[in-house]
């Protein structure tokens, strides 16, 4: 999500209970379902965006970690074909001086 969508979804969100408690002074009911159900479902979508945050934080630090990985792995596999080809070229030397 860009900075603009996010902007404009953080100002919708906060003015939601401006909206919400205009609407209670009109009625002059105690509460406005507006209230009731922004108080319900604002809860669960920080607790979603929290874990989300998390999660994509742990999923980066694992990417990471996981290139590292397989650089290193790779590095490791060229050094053991350098010397297992000097191994095999010793060997060689060595049956040929033997005949």
């Amino acid at each position: 999500m860009n900075s603009k969508q996010s902007s404009a979804t953080l100002i919708a969100i906060s003015m939601f209970p401006v909206y919400a408690y205009a609407e209670t002074e009109q009625t002059g009911n105690g509460q406005s379902p507006l209230i009731g159900i922004f108080w319900t479902i604002v809860p669960i979508i920080l607790a979603g965006i929290v874990v989300w945050w998390f999660f994509g934080r742990f999923v980066r630090k694992q990417q990471t970690r996981s290139e590292n990985y397989l650089a290193d792995q790779k590095q490791h596999n060229e050094r053991v074909e350098q010397l297992l080809e000097r191994i095999a070229k010793a060997v060689e030397r060595k049956e040929t001086d033997v005949r």
